[in-house]
């Protein structure tokens, strides 16, 4: 893609020169440009599906954080309610 996009530097630094000034010329130059900024696009549009996967990835493992956080939280309330109702009946015998 380099080479192309040189190719193109030096065909519209000749256009500027106006060496090549036939209409044909104009027309291959602005197909030219059209080119160039389509690629450019389907660049951004291929580039956007591997941002989405990053962002996606980011948010899975802070998911799998906070539903480890929730197991201890849960694991520890159950086991401190636990503890008050051994402790409730101890003291109630």
């Amino acid at each position: 893609m380099k080479v192309l996009s040189m190719c193109i530097s030096i065909l519209q630094s000749i256009l500027r020169k106006k060496i090549f000034q036939s209409p044909f010329m104009k027309v291959v130059n602005e197909a030219e440009m059209m080119s160039l900024n389509q690629q450019k696009r389907i660049e951004e549009l291929e580039a956007q599906p591997r941002e989405a996967e990053d962002i996606v990835r980011d948010l899975r493992a802070e998911l799998r954080e906070v539903q480890d956080e929730l197991e201890k939280l849960t694991k520890n309330s159950i086991q401190c309610s636990s503890e008050q109702k051994s402790g409730h009946d101890a003291i109630t015998f």
